[in-house]
């Protein structure tokens, strides 16, 4: 009892357990997993009351969910300028909206076509990046730089999932607002980077920004400082959503005398490069400009609630969770810090295992 109550934190039960009385505990516990009715998850029969097989099902999906959230919130540690209280907030607020798209969806159809785009396709396309369901951006650096490194490699990419709400309005990203983001800055097509620059040219008319930036990137950083008398350092660039350049060693994959050329530099230096992908020559800005033969996976809704694409979302994030569990369960997920803590928890693992080591959230 005890032992659950010290990790009950990263449950997020919204009243603590009371540790004094074990019925108690019991019957709050049974509260806090969503039980209206005493019986549905509390078994009376023995001795002593304990928790329902359905209850004991309830909880263990809670630790798995439990268990997700924790790796999310440290992998927000580890992004750039964020902090324990960033890392913490953002915690929050993912169980927020866990918990209020918790509901059942109703079982309305939704309609669905799959379908494959060019590069080009969805850079032109109108998208709504951050739509409410959406974590904030976490590849670092390297993540984006693998990416692009793929497609400059041939090799096919997940599929992308968008919700489209309409002519009038843009589509939204349910799944894929990483790689999506990492493809525009780029080849420097991302919105945000666009209306900074936009608001540069006004600001600085004469500097020619706008040019620069589409042309010639390196020109542009110092014709940048010049005008508005800051270098963009990697945070700048990170915040602005501007272009990042290759890795400039071999670790991605950018080997052989096609691929090696373009170590180490940005979209407009390597424009005019020619790269075989998918069985094709073609130039780099062709590839990501035009409408080669590479393509984009992409699954796009045109009737579905807001409510099912929040279910759609969970879904998606669910499964690849588990395959994951799966294929590197003995290697990674019994080494997440609370899932030894639940261990301990539920008995399985040692009692002198220091709680306040293995869940140190504050």
């Amino acid at each position: 009892m005890s032992r659950l109550a010290d990790v009950q934190g990263w449950l997020h039960f919204s009243d603590d357990l009371p540790t004094s009385d074990g019925e108690a505990f019991v019957v709050s516990l049974a509260a806090a997993l969503g039980f209206e009715e005493e019986a549905e998850g509390i078994d009376t029969t023995g001795s002593a009351p304990r928790l329902t097989d359905v209850a004991l099902e309830r909880l263990s999906e809670r630790s798995e969910l439990a268990a997700r959230q924790q790796q999310a919130f440290l992998a927000e540690l580890d992004v750039e300028g964020a902090s324990r209280a960033s890392a913490t907030t953002a915690w929050e607020q993912a169980w927020s909206t866990e918990e209020d798209s918790a509901e059942a969806v109703a079982p309305e159809p939704v309609t669905a076509s799959a379908d494959v785009w060019a590069i080009s396709v969805l850079s032109g396309t109108d998208l709504n990046l951050t739509p409410s369901y959406q974590r904030g951006d976490v590849w670092r650096t390297g993540d984006r730089q693998a990416l692009i490194e793929s497609v400059l490699r041939g090799i096919p990419l997940p599929s992308i999932i968008l919700l489209n709400t309409g002519a009038a309005t843009p589509h939204e990203v349910v799944d894929g607002k990483q790689r999506l983001t990492a493809i525009l800055r780029f080849i420097g097509k991302h919105p945000i980077a666009l209306e900074k620059i936009a608001e540069a040219d006004k600001k600085y008319p004469t500097a020619g920004l706008s040019t620069l930036f589409d042309s010639d990137y390196p020109k542009f950083r110092r014709a940048w400082k010049q005008a508005v008398g800051e270098p963009l350092t990697a945070k700048l660039e990170d915040e602005y959503y501007f272009p990042f350049k290759l890795r400039a060693d071999g670790r991605g994959g950018l080997v052989g005398p096609i691929l090696e050329p373009l170590r180490g530099k940005y979209f407009t230096q390597i424009q005019n490069n020619i790269v075989n992908v998918a069985d094709q020559e073609v130039k780099v800005k062709n590839l990501f400009g035009a409408v080669p033969r590479y393509k984009v996976p992409v699954i796009e809704y045109t009737k579905a609630s807001q409510r099912q694409i929040h279910e759609v979302f969970k879904l998606y994030n669910k499964q690849g969770m588990h395959l994951n569990a799966e294929e590197i369960r003995n290697a990674i997920y019994h080494d997440i810090e609370l899932t030894r803590a639940i261990l301990v928890a539920a008995g399985d693992a040692s009692s002198r295992s220091n709680i306040a080591d293995v869940a140190p959230l504050w």
